[in-house]
């Protein structure tokens, strides 16, 4: 399994460790399960259930925000880059 990149992010599958800029960051299971799969998606579109179902192995439910406050979580833990690789770091944007 190859490294993912994006801007300064570094994911390494193999050791389950990330970095930023060269400096670790830190995640739990879940979170880093979720950066992962939108690190391989990047550029895709992902849905909420698509989300639960790959990452949390749940079916939908409508009513769960549980997707929404992780990749708040993972998005501003991975988020802090320099200036210059912001306009590449990963998101999630999903359908209702």
């Amino acid at each position: 399994m190859p490294e993912q990149k994006i801007g300064n992010l570094v994911l390494d599958p193999r050791s389950r460790r990330v970095t930023n800029g060269g400096r670790p960051v830190n995640l739990t299971v879940r979170e880093f399960d979720l950066l992962w799969y939108l690190m391989r998606n990047a550029g895709t579109v992902v849905s909420r259930e698509r989300l639960l179902s790959s990452v949390w192995n749940y079916g939908y439910d409508p009513g769960s925000k549980i997707v929404d406050v992780y990749v708040r979580y993972v998005a501003a833990q991975a988020g802090r880059r320099t200036a210059a690789s912001r306009a590449s770091r990963p998101s999630a944007a999903w359908a209702i």
